[in-house]
């Protein structure tokens, strides 16, 4: 495993299912190995993407998704459930030093009471259940879990790294905001996360940074959406995955830090 990184690594095991696994880093410390493209922090398989469409549902997978993370920060032990769209989920905390590191998520997995879940929430017809796994369950995710695990603590115990200057606590909510943009990220919810005063960290982000939470969140959304721009992405998809969800919105925003409209942009590829 060491000439390898985390992504071949997660790649490997994804291979020959339809499982979607992400990790989440809530560590201070820095591998070159563990960078990981955007789809393999959050959820991004067709079901969950399907849902995400949907306004609405924005904030309840927010949500969701939080309490899954806080629950493995405050019992630093594996579990499986199903999410609040019946979408079966593990969920496994990376632990050295009795602190977590990380946290491993495998989900896109289809269980009898899932599936049931999933239709009475009149789950659309055009997206069948083939596209989910149907034959993992929670010792077999558990293995898995074990491997990332081991991958993980064995290369910040053995390997080489680098200790970030930045203040650790200012490192992990970046990296938190930058996988969750699509969403209606609050301060509130940020400092319940990390169990922090949401004016102490605050306070503690803008003098790191030197801009407030809410202004990293838009340059950060505005960043992300010229690159999908780029890429020729529709507007209105672009304004769903940086968390603007609606149009008019997002080309206000757009116009007033860019300097022309999102379709000017993207016409140019400036």
């Amino acid at each position: 495993m060491e000439d390898i990184g985390l992504y071949e690594l997660i790649k490997h095991l994804e291979y020959g299912t339809n499982l979607h696994i992400g990790v989440f880093f809530v560590g201070g410390k820095h591998n070159n190995k563990f960078n990981l493209p955007h789809s393999h922090t959050i959820h991004t398989k067709m079901v969950c993407e399907n849902f995400k469409k949907q306004p609405e549902q924005h904030s309840r997978c927010y949500r969701c998704r939080n309490y899954a993370l806080q629950k493995a920060i405050r019992t630093k032990k594996p579990f499986g459930a199903l999410c609040i769209n019946g979408v079966y989920e593990y969920t496994k905390p990376v632990i050295i030093n009795n602190l977590v590191v990380a946290i491993v998520f495998i989900g896109n997995i289809l269980t009898e009471q899932g599936k049931l879940k999933l239709e009475q929430k009149a789950f659309p017809k055009t997206i069948p259940f083939e596209i989910m796994e149907q034959n993992y369950n929670y010792e077999l995710c558990d293995e898995l879990g074990k491997i990332i695990s081991f991958y993980i603590t064995t290369q910040l115990e053995e390997s080489d790294f680098t200790e970030q200057k930045e203040n650790h606590i200012i490192k992990n909510v970046k990296s938190y905001l930058l996988q969750n943009l699509e969403y209606d990220i609050k301060l509130t919810d940020i400092a319940k996360l990390f169990h922090y005063n949401e004016v102490y960290l605050g306070r503690l982000f803008k003098t790191q940074t030197g801009e407030s939470v809410n202004q990293y969140i838009y340059n950060e959304r505005i960043k992300l959406s010229k690159k999908l721009l780029k890429e020729q992405k529709p507007i209105a998809e672009v304004s769903i995955k940086t968390g603007f969800n609606s149009i008019s919105y997002f080309n206000r925003i757009f116009k007033k830090l860019v300097g022309i409209t999102p379709g000017e942009y993207r016409k140019y590829k400036i």
